[in-house]
């Protein structure tokens, strides 16, 4: 069986760079609306589900904000310095943004306790 006449298209890889960053910018000041929204029903609630609901989005926050970050920075050249360019610091973002999630995690199971 010949598999030589299929062929894989890859999309456009510059449109996608472009869209990324305009649809986390658009998503941020709606998960900080929705943040503020479930701190309310949190002082009216006193519920632990609705605490970790909005420790959730709270963590959205900071994430998303550092993924735009890294989007960014990792689009610049390479320089002498850096040869490889910035493209590591979207390794380091993601590790940090894990790492966020964790704290989260704990403060959501330290808080019945």
């Amino acid at each position: 069986m010949e598999l030589e006449h299929i062929r894989i298209s890859k999309p456009d890889q510059k449109e996608e760079e472009t869209e990324s960053p305009s649809r986390i910018e658009e998503v941020i000041p709606l998960s900080c609306a929705f943040t503020r929204q479930k701190s309310l029903e949190i002082l009216m609630a006193n519920s632990l589900t609705v605490l970790t609901d909005a420790a959730h989005l709270l963590s959205d926050v900071p994430g998303l904000s550092v993924s735009l970050l890294a989007i960014k920075v990792s689009s610049w050249e390479a320089n002498p310095r850096n040869s490889f360019g910035f493209k590591r610091l979207e390794v380091l973002a993601a590790f940090l943004s894990v790492q966020l999630i964790w704290l989260v995690s704990g403060v959501i199971i330290h808080e019945p306790i």
